[in-house]
């Protein structure tokens, strides 16, 4: 059928990298795609299928790129019942987990081992803000932000805040390489189960990194989508 030929795919990878910029932040690069999606479905036709197999594609490609706020805008404005592949249905099922993530909601608890064999709860943390920071060592983003963040938590850290780290890595030897690096002062745990583990279950993680900023009643008060989106929320909370 001539709706799934190549050109259809071409087209579209086409013109989404056009939005591709190396030096833009995650969080930039997604609101750039997410442009580009909007120009997309409002030029593409009317024609149901096509629509059906352009969202499809979309939706699947982003996924692919962890780009989870680029899925959510599909899902959110542009999914209808014409689309009923597994994709979608897993996006659907993301959706509702990260309605529950959203700022305003209480985040779940959490009950750690760190890396020094001592045990840790969120909820007695004790701390008036907790940033709980997924991460892994084979995310380029994360390899950015950990440095940048330690050294702002080192040296400029006066809102009486603890990050807690939480690594994703399956594989030890690529966590305790750069955790070995990085020597942090915060709270740092390893999680080899990766996505599948308990807490980046439970926080409905599926792209690193991850923030989420709480206070000490677990409230969460920002998802910042970088260092510098982190900063901007600390600042604000700080006054």
């Amino acid at each position: 059928m001539l709706l799934y030929a190549p050109v259809y795919t071409f087209k579209l990878i086409d013109y989404l990298s056009l939005y591709k910029v190396d030096t833009l932040t995650k969080n930039q690069q997604e609101e750039a795609f997410m442009e580009a999606v909007d120009w997309i479905m409002l030029n593409v036709s009317r024609e149901e299928e096509l629509r059906g197999f352009v969202v499809e594609f979309l939706l699947e490609g982003f996924e692919l790129l962890q780009m989870e706020r680029v899925q959510m805008h599909l899902a959110d404005h542009y999914l209808d019942e014409a689309c009923e592949s597994d994709i979608v249905e897993l996006v659907l099922s993301r959706m509702e987990g990260y309605k529950k993530m959203t700022p305003g909601q209480q985040a779940p608890e959490i009950i750690i081992r760190d890396v020094e064999g001592k045990d840790h709860q969120l909820s007695e943390l004790g701390h008036t803000y907790v940033l709980v920071l997924f991460w892994s060592s084979t995310c380029e983003g994360c390899r950015e932000l950990l440095p940048e963040l330690h050294d702002w938590y080192l040296t400029e850290n006066t809102y009486d805040l603890e990050v807690v780290a939480i690594s994703i890595d399956t594989s030890v030897a690529n966590f305790e390489y750069l955790y070995k690096q990085l020597k942090p002062s915060w709270i740092t745990s390893h999680e080899p189960l990766g996505w599948y583990g308990k807490v980046s279950s439970d926080y409905q993680v599926y792209a690193t990194p991850s923030l989420f900023l709480l206070n000490s009643e677990r409230t969460i008060l920002a998802r910042p989508g970088s260092f510098r989106q982190f900063l901007r929320a600390i600042k604000k909370l700080g006054g």
